[in-house]
Formats: structure tokens, sequence, C-alpha cells
């Protein structure tokens, strides 16, 4: 993890129930489940029960990817472009979600975020065409 990087991230409850299910089976097989010990682990031979690498996830988001018949050029680093942009696109406050994505750069933030930036601007364009009243735009 890099420095600077950890926090609290808020859940949904689907996702704490899919976390402790999750944390329910790391008990049972024997993994440490306490606070500092890493949360995702790698189940292969050289490493179990250490911090997944990135080449794991990249391996467990493919074949998720296969079992839910996703695109097959999917990546890891797209779920976080997909968080980011389906925040805005539901309403969310985007410094809000440029925080919860631990982004400084607004012009990094840009780039996770401009699709959907650029949908939310056109739709509060139209949101703001119906409601004027100053004359301003005619109404057909």
């Amino acid at each position: 993890m890099r420095p600077g990087s950890d926090g609290i991230v808020p859940l949904s409850a689907q996702a704490c129930d899919a976390l402790d299910s999750y944390l329910g089976w790391c008990l049972n097989q024997g993994f440490n489940t306490r606070a500092e010990a890493p949360l995702f682990v790698s189940l292969s031979n050289r490493n179990r029960g250490q911090r997944m690498g990135y080449k794991g996830v990249y391996n467990c988001i493919k074949d998720l990817a296969e079992l839910a018949e996703l695109d097959d050029a999917i990546h890891p680093h797209q779920l976080r472009h997909t968080f980011g942009t389906q925040l805005i696109l539901e309403g969310m406050n985007p410094e809000f979600v440029r925080r919860l994505m631990r982004i400084k750069s607004m012009n990094v933030f840009g780039r996770y975020t401009k699709r959907a930036l650029e949908l939310k601007a056109k739709e509060s364009f139209y949101d703001t065409l119906q409601a004027s009243e100053s004359g301003l735009f005619s109404k057909r």
C-alpha cells in the first residue's frame, strides 16, 4: 500500500455482508483476520496467507468477469474508473467522490470521471432549460 493511501472506506450493506462472509471463510481456513492482517490473502502455494498481490487480484477479476460473462478485456484498474464514474452519475458531489477515491490532483480525477461529468453536465443543461423562467431559452 502506498503511504497515505489508507483510510476509511464506506461500504453498502451488501458489501459489508460479502466481506463478513469472506472473513468467516478466512477464519474457517485458519487465516489471520485481525485488523493488522491483510484483508485479501493469496491462496497460492508460494504465498499462501500473505497479502494478495496485483497478479492475484488481476486473475481474480478475470475469473469473476468470465463467470459473469463480461468483456474479457476487463482489468482491476477499470473498477476504480467505474467506481468514480458511477458515483458521479448517481449524483454524488464530485469533491466527495474525489476524496473517497483518495485522488489529490483535479487533473487525475478528471481522467477518472470525464465521461460521467460530461453526461451530468448535459443532463444539468436540459434540466436548467426545462426549468428556465428567464426567457433566455425558448420552450417548444
